[in-house]
């Protein structure tokens, strides 16, 4: 009879788990892709969800525009995502609430985009309240169920950070990121740039529908640029790659017209790195919506690159 019991026992979690009893993600958060390769140190990680095991911080600082109020918002325990029910803090006086009693009919802007990193140094940063990126609900994944930042073409974030402490050597470093682009315009999208028009910068996508990458090098060389003109309006991850002699850019893992691709490169140190924009020089910003960006200090193998690429299409898309 005990043993009958025990057997039962036993079985019972997967009899409950074949009903759909529990919510999928009520007892484990998928893996992140800071897990993935955790023998490999970011510079920076900024997401929605949260993308390592360890982070305990904030997601977001936002502001309601019907006050300017501000709250640290934490990730729904359940997923762990921003969603409407995850807790909040204001900032004024340390009070609790959800992230929908907090925001009611206001709109949220993002004032601070935490590094899960832990390097307070290295959040994205906006201060100027009508430069501020939005927060919106159900503007990703397949179903429209998750959230992203809307980038309007008059917003941006910024990483006060020198490029020597981002790059590897000012040069090396591998940027991946999970957003969509809205519009095919003349728009400096991320990245460092200086006044002699050295660049670490994107364009995602220009007004011929192409993506440019130019990296730890003056404008505009060879090997730059790729055509996405079909993924205008579509969520994708994008992987940028910069060895010392060469540059790689997939799209959701499948590679590019740069792939591998020869490039001499020459270092830099100082500026800052931009989410949205590039430098203060130009007025063309970023239209689209982003929902995680990762950097690395190093060249990764395409074969970590593609292991970050799978968790962010697993759990994006």
């Amino acid at each position: 009879m005990i043993r009958q019991l025990i057997f039962l026992l036993v079985l019972f979690p997967f009899f409950a788990g074949s009903q759909g009893v529990l919510p999928v993600h009520r007892y484990h958060v998928q893996k992140g892709p800071l897990d993935e390769i955790s023998h490999i140190e970011p510079s920076f990680g900024l997401s929605l969800r949260r993308i390592g095991a360890d982070y305990t911080g904030f997601a977001l600082r936002l502001r309601r525009s019907s006050d300017n109020a501000l709250a640290d918002v934490a990730f729904d325990d359940e997923q762990g995502l921003v969603t409407a029910n995850s807790e909040v803090t204001l900032v004024s006086d340390g009070s609790t609430t959800t992230l929908s009693g907090f925001a009611g009919a206001s709109n949220l802007f993002v004032r601070t985009w935490y590094d899960q990193n832990g390097n307070t140094g290295f959040n994205a940063v906006q201060a100027v309240n009508n430069r501020q990126p939005r927060l919106v609900f159900n503007s990703a994944g397949t179903g429209n169920d998750k959230p992203s930042i809307l980038f309007n073409g008059n917003s941006w974030l910024e990483i006060n950070q020198g490029v020597q402490n981002i790059l590897g050597g000012g040069i090396r470093g591998s940027f991946i990121l999970w957003t969509r682009p809205t519009s095919n315009a003349p728009q400096f999208s991320f990245g460092a740039r200086f006044p002699d028009d050295w660049r670490w910068t994107f364009h995602i996508n220009w007004n011929d529908g192409r993506v440019y990458f130019d990296s730890a090098e003056s404008c505009c060389a060879v090997n730059r640029s790729f055509l996405n003109s079909t993924n205008l309006n579509q969520y994708n991850s994008y992987t940028f790659i910069r060895g010392t002699g060469y540059k790689t850019a997939r799209v959701s893992s499948a590679p590019t017209a740069l792939n591998n691709a020869a490039a001499a490169s020459t270092a830099k140190t100082g500026g800052a790195f931009w989410l949205g924009w590039n430098w203060p020089g130009n007025s063309q910003r970023y239209q689209g919506n982003l929902s995680e960006v990762l950097m690395f200090k190093t060249d990764v193998s395409q074969a970590d690159a593609l292991l970050v690429e799978d968790n962010q299409i697993n759990f994006w898309q």
